[in-house]
C-alpha cells in the first residue's frame, strides 16, 4: 500500500494505493481528514483486517426482500457492522468446515466488540467515516427515511375487562 497526502480546503486528503503481488494498482481510496489520528490509524492499523478496504466499505449490492422492487440505496456502514463483517470473513476462512449462522456470528462478534481495545474501535470509526464518504460519492442524493413501524392490532387480544363469572365456566 502506498499513501499521498495531498492538503485541500476540507483538510488533509489522504489517497491510499493498493498495489498487487506485480506491483500493479488494484484500488485507490481517497479519505477526506482533518486529524493527524486519523492518518496514523489508517497508515498503522491497531487491527489486521482479513478483508480489503473495498470489500469492507463499499455499499452492499444484496437487496433485502423487503426492498426488492425498490430502487432505496443502501444505508452507509457503521464501524460496528465493519467489524462484524471483517470478523466474519475471519472466522469462515478459520473455520471453512464449520456452518456459522448469521446469529451466531453476531453474537461471538459482540463478545469480542466489548472486549476490544479503544484505539481498535477508533480505527473502525475511521473506517465508518471513510464508508459514508464513499456512501456519499456513490448516492449523492440520499437521506435516510426511517420507515414507520406497523402498529399491532391490539384490540382482538387485550381484554378490557375480566369477567370472574365467565372464567370460572
Amino acid at each position: 500500500m502506498s499513501a499521498y497526502f495531498l492538503p485541500t480546503e476540507q483538510g488533509i486528503t489522504l489517497l491510499l494505493v493498493y498495489l498487487s503481488a506485480n506491483h500493479v494498482p488494484i484500488a485507490t481510496t481517497t479519505f477526506i481528514t482533518s486529524t493527524p489520528q486519523e492518518i496514523d490509524l489508517l497508515l498503522n492499523p491497531p487491527y489486521m483486517l482479513t478483508q480489503s478496504l473495498d470489500a469492507l466499505l463499499d455499499p452492499n449490492q444484496r437487496q433485502r426482500k423487503r426492498d426488492k422492487d425498490s430502487t432505496t440505496p443502501p444505508r452507509p456502514k457503521n464501524s460496528w457492522i465493519i467489524f462484524r463483517k471483517d470478523f466474519e470473513s475471519l472466522l469462515r476462512a478459520l473455520y471453512p468446515d464449520e456452518c456459522y449462522s448469521i446469529q451466531t456470528i453476531s453474537k461471538l462478534a459482540g463478545e469480542i466488540w466489548k472486549d476490544l481495545p479503544d484505539v481498535v474501535k477508533q480505527y473502525f470509526d475511521v473506517l465508518a467515516k471513510l464508508a459514508r464518504q464513499r456512501h456519499k460519492d456513490a448516492y449523492p442524493n440520499y437521506t435516510y427515511k426511517p420507515r414507520q413501524r406497523r402498529q399491532a392490532r391490539r384490540a382482538n387480544w387485550l381484554f378490557k375487562e375480566v369477567n370472574k363469572d365467565k372464567i370460572m365456566k
